[in-house]
């Protein structure tokens, strides 16, 4: 376990690579608030292929992510387009697992990983009536054009969900960032899913 802390409060660097010259940027981690918001903004979109197969289908980036980068800055770097803004809050949101979750007892231990950190959330094992209503209010109803439907997630419900199953967070100066919450909900029920799977194996 590395000894530093994930800080929310610490200022980033992010690089930006351009044809004339790379740009480093320092800037503020988004809030909750702002991450939660973004997941609303984003719609994903897929193509059904019949047979229950399904493509995703990549989206252009959202010119509001540069406005939240560009807001986020605290140095005097250039400003940000969408798509460099795009690469920049998808990275800062991103974890590494690589480790499988561990149970003991009640509790599911989820190791993970984000920028250089070593990071454990300890999760209550949710009742199948929790794991329904997160999968119930994480989604935006989905809209229908012919073959490919559009939706959205709710983040605002992984940052609920995470809230009544957390016992502990390990790594973490202050907040927990909900993009973390998410990845350690899904790693948990993921490694439920696998255990019910083996007792149907095993009956």
């Amino acid at each position: 376990m590395s000894e530093t802390l994930f800080d929310l409060e610490k200022p980033i660097k992010a690089k930006v690579v351009r044809p004339d010259g790379d740009v480093l940027i320092t800037l503020r981690y988004p809030s909750n608030e702002q991450w939660i918001e973004r997941s609303r903004r984003r719609k994903i979109r897929t193509r059904n292929l019949g047979g229950g197969k399904s493509q995703s289908i990549p989206q252009s980036p959202d010119p509001q992510d540069a406005e939240l980068v560009n807001s986020l800055r605290i140095d005097e770097s250039p400003e940000v387009d969408e798509y460099e803004a795009k690469r920049i809050l998808d990275s800062l949101g991103s974890v590494q697992i690589d480790e499988e979750p561990v149970r003991e007892g009640s509790i599911i231990r989820v190791p993970m990983r984000a920028r250089g950190i070593d990071l454990v959330h300890a999760l209550r094992i949710p009742t199948e009536r929790e794991r329904g209503s997160f999968l119930e209010s994480s989604g935006i109803p989905v809209i229908s054009h012919g073959s490919i439907d559009t939706y959205g997630f709710n983040l605002g419900a992984a940052e609920a969900t995470y809230r009544q199953l957390c016992q502990e967070s390990i790594g973490y100066k202050g907040m927990v960032p909900v993009p973390h919450m998410l990845a350690a909900i899904n790693a948990a029920f993921e490694f439920i899913d696998k255990q019910l799977e083996g007792d149907d194996e095993n009956p």
